[in-house]
């Protein structure tokens, strides 16, 4: 019996769908319990750490010691300055439907506007979805969208939770839906949906857009 069932497992392992799952399901080393959950994350068999450098002003993606760039904030855009930090973060796993293509997806956020504060959005902020191809080094940038926008009037449905809200976020047939309150000065709840190739997000009819 004990030989039938190491076959049989052995057997499965060597099918695409069960091996796909056990190479994805688990990481060598688990990410660090005093890291935030939304900075660090198993990810394609790897612990992947989102960290932002304030002397910098940068954020860095991490893993197995090789790191990447994600993106470099203007001096006077720096998301402290409207308690935007937070917001630089991994979207949880179960929002995370490319893992099988190696595309990680992650928020990143910055001041509106710089200066000392004044006008309509001196205190505002902008809210990115960037993707980044992880399948292997170097790390890719392959998609960078504003999701969130003062200057654009574009709103997360909602945020009301603060950064561990997710909620304006859904899977449907395997792809990332984004809910808004309002999607660049469009109201009536719009919804987006993120394209195969990562490049743009598109409008979704009302209608298909679910609940």
């Amino acid at each position: 019996m004990q030989i039938r069932t190491f076959i049989f497992l052995a057997w499965l392992a060597t099918t695409p769908a069960f091996a796909a799952e056990a190479k994805h399901s688990r990481c060598k080393t688990e990410p660090v319990a005093t890291i935030p959950a939304n900075k660090a994350i198993c990810f394609a068999g790897k612990t992947f750490k989102l960290h932002y450098d304030t002397a910098k002003r940068a954020v860095f993606l991490s893993a197995k010691g090789q790191n990447l760039r994600i993106e470099t904030i203007k001096k006077g855009y720096e998301p402290e300055l409207v308690d935007m930090v937070e917001y630089i973060r991994f979207l949880p796993l179960e929002l995370q439907p490319y893992e099988s293509r190696g595309v990680l997806l992650l928020n990143t956020a910055t001041r509106s506007t710089g200066g000392n504060g004044g006008g309509q959005c001196g205190a505002g902020y902008e809210l990115y979805l960037i993707a980044v191809n992880v399948a292997k080094w170097p790390y890719k940038v392959i998609g960078r969208f504003n999701i969130g926008s003062c200057l654009d009037s574009t709103f997360l449905f909602d945020m009301e939770n603060g950064p561990d809200d997710y909620s304006s976020f859904s899977i449907q047939e395997g792809k990332l839906i984004i809910k808004f309150l309002a999607y660049q000065g469009k109201r009536g709840a719009p919804s987006a949906i993120l394209s195969d190739d990562f490049r743009s997000l598109e409008l979704v009819p009302a209608q298909e857009s679910g609940p």
